[in-house]
């Protein structure tokens, strides 16, 4: 049983609908000022589950990791050279950052006709040459990496993408002579080895371990080894093993959570507990037809919700989200507004033909190399 296309997308559409919920109550400030009820859980509890979603960005983290792989060591079985491997990253950034300058452009647009947001983020006391500069920082994605302003604090992700998609093809190569294994733990000894323990949630290292760890999964077809050994069960013990071994999961994750500071364990909350979730969403609910209709459709929209959601979260919705009242009502207030945002924002984007306009250019891009190395 492979980890398919759909799979993929459905572990994107989980890890959509887990962010916004980890967004929105992660921190009690993030609420402070707004009646809420938390009932039956309390507060404590929804801000403890809300913080160990954070598993959302190493979820996203892995899947880029097993893809790249899949897409640059296909590549690299039939073509080995310095200029394939440019033409590769090359192709890899544009396709991953046109959705974003899009979505940039048009944020740009609009936030400068409703507050001249804008200006106050780029130009604001630093002039017009400074203040073009951070503009095109942030619109490359580097904002976060370069430390200047952003206008947008979520977009921290778009210059880890592009982190991820440079490293693949030197782990690719070194592991070719080291193996997995050491990488894997450099990686996540990596903080101690430079004084540090925890290195923060919107940095790319903080992540590269979860990158690693997609890339040794497809590597090695764990997917597809696992698989193989629960078809021999049959259906009804493969669904009781499944559903038991995910309910210990996540219970231990929460446990884990709710005993140690942010600070501590993080290496098994961000590397180990995104695997909990991966293994209940692909062999527990992907079978389920309409929940799995519904992750794949959600995570089809996933990269569009993460990029415009918090405009609406934290700044132009932010009274009308927190004042639902009960907290399952707040959170669908978001789910609500961001997905019709983003649905809006898709459908003009395939309007307008950008996807068709991106792939034409990613292909003369990589003329001259194998056709799979284009493969979306």
């Amino acid at each position: 049983m492979k980890f398919s296309k759909d799979d993929t997308w459905a572990v994107k559409g989980f890890a959509i609908c887990i962010m916004l919920f980890h967004h929105l109550f992660l921190d009690a400030d993030r609420f402070k000022g707004y009646a809420i009820n938390f009932a039956p859980f309390g507060k404590t509890w929804v801000v403890c589950v809300a913080a160990m979603f954070k598993v959302c960005v190493s979820m996203f983290a892995f899947l880029t990791g097993y893809g790249l792989f899949l897409s640059y060591n296909k590549l690299m079985k039939n073509k080995h050279d310095g200029l394939t491997t440019d033409k590769w990253c090359l192709s890899r950034y544009i396709k991953t950052m046109s959705g974003f300058w899009f979505i940039y452009i048009v944020c740009f647009a609009v936030t400068m006709l409703i507050d001249r947001l804008p200006v106050i983020k780029y130009f604001k006391g630093n002039g017009l040459v400074k203040g073009t500069l951070y503009c095109l920082i942030d619109f490359f994605g580097m904002a976060s990496l370069l430390k200047t302003p952003d206008m947008c604090g979520t977009w921290w992700y778009m210059a880890a993408a592009t982190i991820f998609i440079m490293l693949v093809p030197v782990l690719c190569h070194v592991t070719k002579r080291t193996g997995w294994l050491p990488i894997l733990v450099l990686a996540l000894l990596y903080p101690r080895l430079i004084g540090r323990t925890y290195m923060g949630g919107t940095n790319a290292m903080t992540f590269v371990p979860a990158l690693i760890l997609g890339m040794m999964f497809a590597n090695y077809e764990v997917f597809e080894h696992l698989g193989a050994k629960f078809d021999k069960m049959g259906k009804f013990w493969k669904t009781i093993v499944c559903w038991l071994i995910s309910i210990v999961g996540i219970v231990a994750a929460v446990a884990v959570q709710d005993n140690f500071e942010k600070n501590e364990m993080w290496r098994i909350k961000l590397l180990f507990v995104p695997l909990i979730f991966i293994f209940f969403i692909k062999y527990c609910l992907a079978p389920i037809k309409w929940v799995n209709a519904f992750l794949v459709f959600m995570g089809k929209r996933s990269m569009t919700i993460f990029m415009t959601h918090t405009f609406l979260r934290s700044i132009y919705l932010k009274d009308w989200i927190y004042s639902q009242g009960h907290f399952l009502k707040v959170y669908l207030a978001l789910f609500v507004s961001s997905l019709i945002l983003a649905i809006v924002l898709d459908v003009i984007k395939h309007v307008i033909g950008l996807d068709k306009a991106v792939d034409k250019l990613c292909e003369k891009i990589m003329k001259g190399t194998p056709k799979t190395s284009v493969a979306k």
